[in-house]
């Protein structure tokens, strides 16, 4: 081996390591950014269910979505062509729909907007009712809804509206909040 067969193998070497120096404090100790920037978009799905449940594991609620989108900048889930399901063991069933909605990352409250209708699926002794809103916060695992809009409230022979509303979906037990009017027929 020659000393310029020596010294052009060095060059490459140390041309190399210098290469690998430039790149590595360009980059940092940062983690692989295309991992980063994937996970920062979130996610999208189509036609598709988010289950919640209790403490114990049974289900509690079905979040059902024609659309449904992860912001993670912005921490919520985005909802379109909305369905929830609430049937906590031994309580009362919930249905739920609205045009439009979004889940909070931190709370996983439920916040509804435009045509909601918040509907008892009562047992055979009691008919069911409906409350028809223009926007809810329902929280499936504090067994609560309230809104401060106006609210329409139809059971057979019985019509109520109201100026806001707060709702124990455990209890069953509603609370109107302003400008009650109720009409009754037999």
């Amino acid at each position: 081996m020659t000393l310029r067969n020596i010294l052009g193998g060095a060059m490459l070497v140390a041309a190399a390591g210098a290469s690998w120096l430039l790149v590595k404090s360009v980059s940092g100790d940062r983690p692989d950014t295309a991992g980063a920037t994937q996970e920062s978009k979130g996610y999208y799905i189509k036609g598709a269910a988010i289950l919640g449940t209790d403490e114990d594991g049974g289900l509690l609620y079905r979040v059902e979505a024609t659309d449904i989108r992860h912001m993670p900048g912005e921490n919520m889930v985005a909802l379109t062509d909305v369905t929830v399901r609430y049937s906590a063991a031994g309580q009362p069933a919930w249905s739920v729909t609205s045009a439009t909605g979004s889940i909070d990352d931190a709370s996983s409250e439920i916040s509804l907007e435009g045509e909601v209708r918040l509907r008892n699926e009562s047992t055979a002794q009691e008919e069911p009712y409906l409350i028809e809103t223009d926007t809810l916060l329902f929280s499936p695992r504090r067994r609560y809804a309230s809104t401060s809009a106006q609210v329409r409230i139809t059971q057979p022979g019985v019509l109520l509206t109201a100026t806001g509303m707060e709702a124990d979906l455990e209890k069953e037990m509603l609370q109107l909040k302003a400008s009650v009017s109720g009409q009754f027929s037999p």
